[in-house]
């Protein structure tokens, strides 16, 4: 049974042209390109919502931006120093 299946899609001709010179260039098939171009492209839709979900946890705990974090890590370390000596 294959694991695959085949799709029809319409492209406009100059991207399919670019797509086939680079296919060549790369001794790839075209359908190989798509595949890594659509893989790509969901994991950077996967990048961008778990940053997403990391700026919100940051903010739900005080952290605006990347000062907010350095000065909560120099607080940790403070309190970390002081429970040692």
């Amino acid at each position: 049974m294959r694991n695959t299946e085949v799709v029809s899609l319409s492209i406009p001709k100059d991207l399919l042209r670019e797509v086939e010179d680079q296919a060549k260039r790369e001794r790839r098939s075209k359908s190989e390109l798509f595949r890594e171009a659509l893989r790509q492209y969901l994991l950077r839709l996967r990048v961008a919502s778990a940053q997403g979900l990391i700026a919100a946890r940051a903010r739900g705990v005080g952290l605006a931006d990347e000062e907010g974090a350095e000065a909560l890590v120099d607080e940790a370390r403070r309190k970390s120093a002081r429970t040692r000596s």
